[in-house]
């Protein structure tokens, strides 16, 4: 959300991100509190002490989590691949505190919308995380099947989505419109996890969809 892609071998603001676009093209304004890398845990701190310094009074609130919470540790993967590795947020931590927070919001009278999560490129991803064969190989083997990676960040994808339907927060549900691409991995940076140019672009219609069917 952050409009964060990899370019010229550094990760850097995408200038005119779907959240600067959305602005534009219904006439409103977005305070845009995204931060690269965080988690819900770290949101959830964040947005607590917004609340605290009177911010919060704004009509909808978008939050988009799930891609770092999934995430793991790679170089203790590598270093120890017969250990125990565990994400950076448990599927039953994401859920309650992302539960919690669209539960402070709604206290609020603001309305909640959750954003499922942008498909990844697993094989891309961990020749990213894991450049040399030899950790490449150690993160395997823990792994089994490097679609793994998929399948655990789809999983969290598929949490937010839960949590949608139990707090009645809306869902921004744009993983479809990339799944249906016959050439996703063109929508994705280097790193195959975040979304390029072209993949924001994507987000942003999909997102006057749902906004022109549901606000």
């Amino acid at each position: 959300m952050k409009g964060i892609v990899w370019e010229d071998g550094r990760y850097r603001p995408l200038n005119g991100g779907y959240a600067a676009r959305f602005s534009e093209r219904f006439g409103v304004e977005v305070c845009n509190r995204s931060h690269f890398g965080y988690t819900v845990r770290k949101g959830a701190v964040l947005l607590q002490r917004m609340l605290e310094r009177g911010g919060g009074d704004g009509d909808i609130v978008l939050l988009e989590y799930g891609g770092n919470d999934c995430d793991f540790d790679w170089e203790a993967v590598a270093a120890d691949p017969q250990g125990r590795h565990n994400p950076k947020t448990s599927p039953e931590e994401f859920c309650e505190l992302y539960g919690r927070l669209v539960s402070m919001l709604q206290s609020r009278g603001m309305r909640v919308a959750l954003m499922t999560l942008p498909p990844i490129d697993a094989q891309r991803y961990l020749g990213w995380v894991a450049p040399e064969e030899h950790k490449r190989r150690s993160v395997l083997r823990w792994l089994g099947d490097s679609q793994v990676i998929y399948r655990f960040q789809e999983m969290y994808s598929g949490l937010a989505a839960k949590v949608a339907a139990q707090t009645g927060a809306l869902l921004a549900d744009i993983r479809p419109a990339f799944l249906t691409q016959h050439d996703m991995g063109s929508l994705l940076c280097r790193d195959g996890i975040h979304p390029n140019a072209a993949g924001h672009a994507l987000i942003f219609d999909t997102l006057c969809e749902i906004a022109q069917s549901n606000l």
